[in-house]
């Protein structure tokens, strides 16, 4: 399995002739409202002729995130309806949470918001794929407990090992991280081509590591951040 993160339809088209997913970074709450608006530059018609190109052996995504998480509760049912209308407007596959930070708000009550977001979402479109993209930092307080409120309807987990707190300096370490993370089967290793976010992972210790963790059912694909370096 390859994923690739992109906000423009010219970082994607590299990618033609091949197989994976594409998610589009991101759809934003600014306000909490849950009137959720996109921040890329992608139409519905550059996704649906990309896919057909390729004989729809691409699946894409929109990401949650790209601000400070702030969603309230009572506008929940708001989110999904403005979710569900950008999903079927842009001919999407699935819904990706990716808050990398999560502000002012206690980890039960993102959990819970999520996961109304999610479900809601899924009982309007039964066939819509779901993934959490998990930055290591909130990993524990945050996506562990939202993993375990909504694990039946979560078919990818990104793990992005360049937002590590402390830096990893080889491949044994790398590979004992994953060891210890418990996502049933569905997790994907995350790393960035950006050069600026190697100082915690050096590309050739990812690089060491990949093969290791599919060779041991650790992680059952790659993903990338971000497609402009493909």
């Amino acid at each position: 399995m390859f994923r690739a993160y992109a906000h423009t339809s010219s970082q994607f088209l590299p990618l033609n002739g091949g197989e994976g997913q594409v998610v589009l970074a991101f759809v934003i709450d600014m306000d909490g409202s849950g009137k959720f608006q996109p921040n890329f530059n992608v139409k519905g018609t550059e996704i649906s002729s990309f896919k057909s190109n390729n004989g729809n052996k691409f699946k894409f995504f929109l990401s949650m995130g790209g601000y400070s998480f702030n969603l309230r509760p009572d506008n929940v049912p708001t989110a999904v309806t403005t979710l569900t209308s950008l999903i079927q407007n842009l001919h999407i596959d699935g819904i990706d949470v990716y808050y990398k930070q999560i502000d002012n708000s206690d980890a039960d009550n993102f959990v819970a918001v999520m996961s109304s977001v999610l479900k809601g979402l899924k009982g309007k479109i039964p066939t819509l794929e779901v993934s959490l993209t998990v930055p290591p930092p909130l990993n524990r307080d945050y996506y562990v407990p939202l993993w375990n409120s909504v694990k039946d309807l979560i078919d990818y987990v990104i793990y992005q090992t360049h937002s590590t707190a402390s830096r990893v300096n080889d491949v044994g370490q790398l590979v004992q991280i994953f060891r210890q993370l418990d996502y049933s089967g569905k997790l994907l290793a995350g790393h960035s081509v950006l050069n600026t976010d190697w100082n915690t992972v050096p590309l050739l210790v990812f690089h060491g590591a990949h093969p290791v963790l599919l060779e041991g059912n650790l992680i059952s694909g790659i993903s990338e951040w971000a497609a402009s370096g493909v």
